[in-house]
Parts: C-alpha cells; structure tokens; sequence
C-alpha cells in the first residue's frame, strides 16, 4: 500500500509575543510566480512605490518549508547584492552547498535575486527568509526580506497607502523580530539585531530610532564584579567615556583620564563603541590612583 506524504501545513510568521508579523510592498504583487520581494520597513517599501498613487502593500506571509538566511556575519554584515552564503547562518543547513554551488565564477557572493532563482528551482523551498539584510536604498538599516513566489503565501493582504495616521505603527514594526526559532537557533530580543562575542565582553548591536530617522547603536556588555579598564586593540588606547547612569556610560573621545568603569550589579554598558573593533578587558581590583569617571 502506498501512503502519500502528508503535506507540510502553512504557518504565519509572528512577532516574539505570537502577533502575525507585518510586511510591506511598494508597488502591487502581480504576477507573482515570479517571485515578489516584501519586507519588514514600512519606509523602505515606500521608497519602492516609484509614484504616489501605486499602492503599499501589507501582508502577513505563511510559509510551509522556507529558506531562512541571516545576513550578518561575524565581522559585518551582508546586502541584497551581495550575501555571503558560505558564512552567514542558513537553515536548512544541507542546502548550503547547493546554494554555494549557484555562484558564479569570480564571485564570493549571491545577490538575492539568485538566491530566488534557485529556491523556486529546488521544488521543496516555498519561500526565502533573509533576516538583518541591508537594502541598497538604506543600507544602515538591518530589515526582513522575504521572498514568495505563489499567492497562498499572502494572508489579509491590504493596499494601506495613504492611511497617514497608522504611518506611526508602521514604523514600529521595524523595531520587531521575526520568531524563527524553530529554524535557526537562539534567543532574540526585539531591537536587538545581533551580538558579537568577545573574549570577556560581548557587543550589542540594536536598532534605534530617533523622531522619524532610524539608526545602530553598538553597546559593548561586561559582566564583572570590580572596576575595569577597556582598551582597544584597534586604536592602541583605552576608551573613554563618561558616566549616564548606574553602570551605563557613553563613549567619548575627550577627557582621557575617564578610564575606570564601575559595575553596576555585576554589569558595564559602554554606548557608542565601534561595531568590529577589538577590546581587551582589564580588572582592576582597586581604585585607588585611578581617576573614576564623574556624571
């Protein structure tokens, strides 16, 4: 007796509090066997529209068995254009050759556009996922871009343009996380793009933003009990800052005897340090002949 294969069941893409998750178009979704881009910017969709009156688009997406890439690296991070497939995180892990294989001869990297080539060709993939990727009209905002190329994909697709008073609740969207955990592993915090590990330290990258104007914010993390010297490996100096709070600081390039970082519950938070530069934590179980930085 044969059996047939039960087919996978479609499963909308939520926020990490179990919301289905927005995504945006600018222009319509015709003919989208394709394959049609949609991603997680109100404004960067907006900027796609090309004329006032062609519609924005949003969606939620339900996926079955989707590729899922994160666009950063250990050391940077990747664009639409160019996806380093050999070191970003993928999932599933055994399609990596196949996809590394589509290169083309001379080149490190797939744009996305080859990376929907070849899902549509696979037969089993019925969506591509790139998280944190940089769009070439905002390449310092990290988003969502997913790909679909059958309608079954779209759920509750609406036109929203001109709904001016929801603009604001577009934009939050931005801030959210997709949950792909039962994809590619790890914790996720809204805001928070991604975390490099250092030896004694670890790097927050996060998304911030400012009135109406998106930004990255790199927060250096140290888990100590006593006070600590940063120095950086890059510029050969110690980083300075001064002090915003209770165990938080803010880098800055002046007052060069600010040098000692105190603890607050076992924590230090240095804002505004640089993304890939190197650091070396120094304990210092003592103040004394230090000069502790002043709010």
């Amino acid at each position: 007796m044969c059996f047939k294969r039960k087919k996978e069941e479609l499963k909308v893409l939520k926020d990490l509090q179990g919301k289905p998750y927005k995504f945006y178009r600018g222009k319509s979704y015709e003919s989208i066997t394709v394959g049609r881009y949609f991603c997680s910017c109100f404004d960067i969709a907006k900027r796609y529209r090309l004329y006032d009156e062609n519609p924005i688009i949003e969606t939620e997406i339900a996926v079955r068995k989707p590729l899922v890439i994160d666009a950063t690296m250990e050391r940077g991070h990747s664009s639409f254009g160019y996806l380093h497939v050999r070191d970003c995180k993928l999932y599933p892990e055994e399609k990596r050759d196949d996809l590394i294989r589509y290169i083309m001869p001379g080149s490190d990297t797939l744009s996305t556009d080859e990376v929907l080539e070849w899902a549509m060709s696979t037969k089993d993939i019925d969506a591509v996922i790139v998280k944190n990727v940089r769009e070439g009209n905002a390449p310092e905002i990290p988003i969502y871009d997913v790909m679909v190329w059958k309608q079954e994909n779209l759920v509750n697709a609406r036109n929203v343009n001109g709904l001016e008073t929801e603009y604001e609740y577009f934009r939050e969207n931005a801030f959210k996380r997709v949950d792909l955990s039962i994809y590619i592993s790890g914790a996720e915090r809204d805001g928070v793009i991604n975390i490099t590990k250092g030896n004694g330290y670890f790097i927050e990258h996060t998304i911030q933003r400012a009135n109406a104007e998106w930004y990255m914010e790199h927060e250096l993390v140290v888990y100590s009990d006593s006070p600590i010297a940063i120095y950086c490996w890059d510029t050969c100096s110690y980083i300075v800052a001064i002090q915003m709070g209770s165990g938080i600081y803010q880098r800055t390039g002046s007052a060069a005897d600010r040098i000692i970082y105190l603890p607050q519950e076992g924590c230090v938070r240095v804002k505004g340090v640089m993304q890939n530069w190197k650091y070396k934590i120094e304990i210092r179980k003592s103040v004394n002949g230090w000069n502790p930085p002043r709010n």
